[in-house]
């Protein structure tokens, strides 16, 4: 489902990208800083990641006569609204496109290029995205489950 898909990434070693440039007398203190600010702006990615799913199915459920009327059914065996949501969009897509369309998703593109930069500055690469820093985030979307 949804929760099946994984970011690879650690606090430490984004914290060591975020603190790229620092005098290395000063690093190993700013490092264990940044890790708190690494931390932060990983959950903040999540939480619109979250959020911007949400949207999607939302207008999924909406738009499409099949998700429709698949969600319906599942409400009626007893699943709860997000699993009816989710298992209707599966059912209808197919997992691997349903995946896929995520995958378009702005905020799962967030999370690889962050992802992608923390490991290709590990293996001692330049960071390919601009987006690492917490200021080019993209904004909050728009919550639909308040």
């Amino acid at each position: 489902m949804l929760w099946d898909k994984a970011y690879e990434l650690n606090s430490t070693d984004y914290a060591n990208l975020l603190n790229r440039g620092t005098p290395a007398e000063k690093s190993p203190n700013m490092v264990d800083q940044n890790r708190d600010n690494a931390i932060t702006q990983t959950l903040y990615r999540l939480n619109n990641y979250e959020r911007e799913t949400g949207k999607f199915h939302q207008t999924l459920l909406h738009q499409n006569e099949a998700v429709n009327a698949r969600f319906l059914e599942l409400q009626k065996e007893g699943y709860s609204y997000g699993d009816s949501l989710l298992q209707a969009t599966e059912e209808v897509f197919g997992k691997e496109q349903h995946s896929h369309l995520l995958t378009g998703l702005s905020s799962d593109r967030s999370l690889r290029e962050l992802a992608e930069n923390v490991r290709a500055y590990k293996n001692g690469e330049e960071p390919k995205y601009e987006d690492i820093l917490i200021e080019n985030i993209p904004e909050e979307v728009e919550t639909f489950f308040a």
